[in-house]
């Protein structure tokens, strides 16, 4: 693992654990295309790192220091955002002790 991604401060941490199947793919693509929003849209700061299991039989989601989310189904792009959302609101009330960011998202 790479020492920037354990140390950095970052708003969000993820990695992103698939096996090289088509399931996997598609949630990738998903994954992926939220994780660019957060960061160009919103401007948060976001390290991804995506790893490659042949031993795992759902994709997994680590954020930060969360349980995993395992995606037995195919998300929507919406869900995902308004996951990360979440993810960074609960960070930022960690670090600041705010609640001002709104839990609702509009893409």
């Amino acid at each position: 693992m790479n020492s920037n991604y354990q140390t950095s401060s970052a708003d969000l941490r993820i990695t992103l654990i698939l096996n090289s199947d088509e399931y996997s793919s598609i949630i990738r693509e998903i994954i992926e295309y939220a994780v660019d929003l957060i960061r160009e849209k919103y401007g948060f700061k976001v390290l991804y790192k995506r790893v490659i299991d042949s031993n795992i039989e759902f994709p997994l989601l680590l954020i930060n220091e969360f349980e995993p989310i395992v995606f037995t189904e195919i998300p929507s792009l919406d869900s995902i955002v308004k996951l990360l959302f979440v993810c960074l609101k609960t960070r930022i009330d960690e670090t600041i002790g705010s609640s001002n960011l709104d839990n609702t998202v509009s893409i």
